[in-house]
């Protein structure tokens, strides 16, 4: 079971994963590059910008934008936006003098920065940085500057951009949360420590696969974030915490897999966080999932009360590969390592000898003489039982 197991995990993509915390470890520094070269490219858009020329405002149109930007502070009480009234006051005095297009980004850029989060001040300035933003487009879009217009279009391209890169990259998400740096002794470090990111994400034992649901949302993120290559690799590591919930041990102390324990944990994921499951896994992936959960799990909690012929197995075994052996989805999940499981559990050497066929191969069961002649040789078979579980056919006993 282990085996197949790690066959699913394979069939995800991606650098094998052999270990809880191996792909969750390199996501930080992963994103950090990521948000690195986004930022280099928001910065060169604001160089193009200046770049690009001088524009100015006609003294007929700067009278009236002037006034809109001290209109835009009238519900505020102007004991709490002091600093923002200071940078309006210096915009009208750009207005009254020539309106030059480079001296109003400047103010505003003094904005940008101005007061702190959720406080008066704070939208005082976000609200003249709207009114700005707005007139100036309209002003271009009516053609009335002097000068190059691009000097303002270039200007609002760069910081609309810078805006989207802010909120992707500065936010309250998962991105920022797992590229924010700190300094510790002289150094500037993650502050979510990379050995800790697979627990961030799911949690002690794979926990949040279960019990988060927001974790879909985080998930997603990273999934539009991150190259192909590392989402499969982590959606592995997600794997990897699903199948060690299979472990325990047995009464002697050994430890062993069990198949109820991990299609338990498989119908919790997908009736308690089935957002998440969808956004990890593709449908084909998750019928996989759950076909191989089922099997196991009969295979593992039934063996020990029957006693089975080998002969019987090995037929059953074939016709079970056969008829759900047709699929992309099957050949992912019955390859010789679960036969071999089976075979081991619940029949002898000879039915594991006599199954090594192609997957596909066009098998016949025994009948007649021979096949009841096998069957009776036993009672309540669980190949039987398995068969007639996956495949609905019903083989007289």
């Amino acid at each position: 079971m282990r085996q197949n197991l790690e066959q699913i995990q394979k069939s995800l993509g991606g650098s094998e994963i052999t270990q809880q915390g191996q792909a969750a470890s390199q996501i930080p520094s992963a994103l950090s590059a990521l948000r690195q070269s986004e930022r280099q490219a928001a910065s060169a858009l604001f160089t193009e910008a200046d770049q690009a020329g001088y524009a100015f405002i006609p003294a007929n149109q700067a009278g009236a934008l002037a006034d809109s930007l001290r209109a835009s502070l009238r519900t505020f009480s102007p004991s709490e936006v002091q600093a923002t009234s200071a940078i309006v006051d210096t915009m009208e005095e750009n207005l009254a003098a020539a309106g030059d297009i480079k001296s109003l980004f400047n103010s505003r850029q003094r904005l940008v920065k101005t007061g702190a989060p959720n406080t008066p001040e704070r939208a005082a300035a976000n609200a003249v940085k709207s009114v700005l933003d707005k007139q100036l487009k309209s002003l271009v879009d009516q053609q009335l500057l002097t000068g190059n217009p691009e000097a303002v279009t270039a200007q609002l391209k760069a910081i609309s951009n810078y805006a989207d890169f802010a909120s992707k990259w500065k936010g309250d998400g998962i991105l920022n949360k797992l590229t924010e740096k700190t300094v510790r002794d002289g150094e500037r470090i993650f502050k979510q420590d990379p050995a800790s990111v697979a627990n961030f994400l799911f949690g002690a034992k794979g926990a949040k696969l279960v019990s988060a649901p927001e974790m879909a949302r985080d998930l997603a993120t990273l999934k539009r974030t991150l190259p192909e290559n590392q989402w499969n690799e982590l959606r592995q590591e997600a794997f990897l915490h699903m199948a060690n919930r299979a472990e325990g041990t047995a009464r002697s102390g050994d430890l062993e897999i069990s198949g109820a324990k991990f299609q338990t944990f498989w119908n919790e994921m997908k009736n308690r966080n089935p957002d998440l499951v969808k956004g990890l896994f593709t449908p084909e992936e998750q019928k996989l999932i759950s076909r191989f959960a089922s099997v196991a799990s009969r295979v593992t909690s039934r063996a020990q009360n029957y006693s089975n012929s080998a002969t019987t197995a090995n037929t059953l075994l074939q016709q079970l590969s056969q008829s759900i052996g047709g699929t992309t989805v099957a050949k992912l999940a019955l390859r010789a390592p679960f036969i071999r499981m089976i075979t081991n559990t619940v029949a002898s050497v000879r039915a594991e000898d006599a199954f090594k066929v192609p997957l596909g191969r066009a098998t016949q069961p025994l009948s007649g003489a021979a096949g009841a002649g096998a069957a009776s040789e036993s009672g309540g078979d669980p190949a039987y039982d398995l068969y007639e579980n996956i495949s609905g056919v019903r083989i007289p006993r």
